[in-house]
């Protein structure tokens, strides 16, 4: 016996135009969370290593921040100075 199963006119046939999509699921589409997104690290760039010289590596990150809080702070203050004032120099 010969198919005669013809799958282009089936599916030109049975094709649901785009504003007959089922009610349901466009409800359960849109009443659908958006994806939460993942918090970043504030601090991405200056981490200590865990080194034998984390400790002091962490001071020179705790320096830093710092002077760059007082530059934040005091618009017009150079690193140097920043620096200076953080160190007490």
């Amino acid at each position: 016996m010969k198919d005669n199963f013809d799958l282009k006119k089936f599916l030109a046939e049975n094709r649901k135009p785009v504003n007959e999509i089922d009610a349901d699921l466009l409800k359960r589409a849109q009443n659908t969370p958006a994806p939460a997104k993942k918090e970043k690290p504030a601090d991405k760039g200056l981490r200590a290593s865990m080194g034998p010289n984390a400790e002091e590596e962490q001071k020179v990150i705790d320096i830093a921040k710092d002077a760059i809080a007082l530059m934040d702070e005091q618009p017009g203050t150079s690193a140097a100075e920043a620096l200076a004032a953080v160190l007490d120099i």
